[in-house]
């Protein structure tokens, strides 16, 4: 995102998700994002931050964190 000339910086609490002009979810895995979410307590606060229009960049395993649902078997998905 430096590239293009854009700044980031790390979201780790609900606070730090303030005067954000738009989440980037980056790759990685699913799983362990979706737990540390789960324990950061940031899943109300991120969906209230895309509800309310803001726009997102998102990437391979950010992209799962902002789909609806999940079919197993599908794009590589495997049950664990």
């Amino acid at each position: 995102m430096h590239s293009a000339g854009l700044r980031t910086r790390q979201v780790r609490t609900a606070a730090d998700l303030r005067g954000l002009h738009g989440p980037v979810l980056p790759g990685g895995e699913s799983t362990t994002m979706l737990k540390l979410l789960d324990v950061d307590g940031l899943w109300g606060p991120l969906g209230d931050a895309l509800r309310s229009g803001v726009p997102v960049f998102a990437t391979c395993g950010g992209m799962i964190l902002l789909a609806k649902a999940v079919v197993p078997g599908c794009a590589g998905w495997a049950a664990s």
